[in-house]
């Protein structure tokens, strides 16, 4: 294979690839510029209400209709990114919900999940009453 060759088939392939969530201070200014409010998820992939979340809570038609309102990212606490905003963020349980303000602060902390969409149906409204943005 020529260089050239071997070049493009390189950058390609890096262009497919899913970079996964954005840097912690990066979905801050997302959220910021979008004017919604920050809702992180901070989970691992071994941790069963983690995978009660993501199987249960996370597809509720309601759940997906709320979190349009929000800038919302997941983060997998063992890799990558994730590891570095649990770091930042001090996270040790799983999952871990946070509600940030658009100067990077916790204002709002949930540790664990329900196996129903309610309680985090509520968490979402605390976290938009709370940041001072209404909901879209």
């Amino acid at each position: 294979m020529k260089p050239f060759a071997v070049l493009a088939f390189l950058l390609a392939a890096c262009a497919t690839v899913d970079p996964g969530p954005p840097w912690l201070v990066d979905a801050i200014d997302d959220s910021r510029q979008a004017h919604k409010p920050l809702v992180v998820e901070i989970y691992t992939t071994w941790c069963g209400p983690c995978k009660t979340f993501e199987a249960k809570v996370l597809p509720d038609p309601r759940v997906q209709e709320a979190l349009s309102n929000v800038v919302f990212v997941r983060y997998d606490a063992e890799r990558g990114r994730g590891r570095d905003a649990a770091q930042r963020c001090s996270v040790r349980a799983y999952p871990t919900f946070l509600g940030i303000d658009k100067a990077g602060r916790i204002r709002l902390l949930k540790k664990g999940t329900e196996a129903t969409a309610d309680e985090f149906l509520r968490f979402l409204e605390e976290t938009r009453r709370v940041l001072g943005r209404p909901p879209a």
